[in-house]
């Protein structure tokens, strides 16, 4: 018999609070107990479900879509939705937000360029409560809760994340191909080999989920958005969204 004491990003999936009567708890203890079915939850998205695009999060000029050409308008709105990061956090966008596509060029060439409209889960610590006083002076505060949020960002590259799971994508469904093929006419012999089984995915290098990318034209010296493409977005549809287009009428 063997065991493994592994981490996964230095916090631990295989250990967890274990309460007994009598015993003395610290914030620590408590901290340790969410962490724990936090790191769970996203060990499960991640190996379970895979990371995406599962709803909303549109992207489009700060106008509305019939704006994409109006000079000196570099802004988008991305729209409410949710999404998996690569690391398996969930990304929850309750309201529209947006962003500056230009700020990404510190010196904008007369060649069109391409970015790529990016975000990734944030926590923001908030509530602040007093702390009690122990040391005769000013009192301190302390944070009591930490709010779940989400960072937006331009990037001028594709992040790392969505080429290293496209080839993981690439090789499984070679794998997938060559299981139906089977050893036989017809794949004669599959169920002797039973269904293959899919790698575990490569651990992320990054936790960016790719919304669009955003093409900038200098006309008359003033840039613009010129298209946006949807096609570096990796989708992930729920569950609901498979079954209505399989389980067609």
């Amino acid at each position: 018999m063997t065991s493994s004491d592994d981490t996964t990003d230095g916090k631990s999936v295989r250990e967890r609070m274990r309460y007994f009567q009598g015993q003395l708890l610290g914030s620590a203890d408590l901290n340790a107990e969410q962490e724990y079915w936090l790191e769970l939850r996203r060990l499960h998205n991640r190996l379970a479900h895979g990371w995406g695009v599962i709803s909303g999060l549109s992207v489009e000029p700060a106008g509305g879509p019939d704006t994409t050409n109006d000079p000196a308008n570099t802004t988008v709105t991305v729209g409410p939705g949710y999404a998996l990061s690569p690391l398996g956090e969930e990304i929850i966008l309750e309201e529209c937000a947006t962003i500056d596509v230009a700020t990404a060029l510190e010196t904008p060439g007369d060649r069109p360029v391409t970015l790529f409209v990016a975000v990734r889960y944030a926590e923001r610590l908030t509530r602040p409560v007093p702390m009690p006083n122990r040391g005769g002076g000013e009192s301190a505060s302390e944070f009591s809760r930490i709010r779940s949020s989400y960072e937006l960002e331009i990037l001028d590259v594709l992040p790392q994340s969505h080429a290293q799971t496209a080839a993981a994508q690439l090789a499984w469904q070679a794998t997938w191909k060559h299981w139906l093929a089977g050893s036989g006419a017809g794949g004669a012999h599959r169920e002797l080999r039973g269904l293959p089984v899919p790698p575990c995915p490569p651990r992320p290098v990054d936790s960016w989920v790719v919304l669009a990318a955003v093409r900038l034209v200098k006309v008359d010296k003033t840039l613009r958005i010129d298209a946006i493409d949807f096609a570096p977005r990796r989708a992930l549809w729920p569950a609901w969204a498979i079954q209505s287009v399989v389980l067609l009428p």
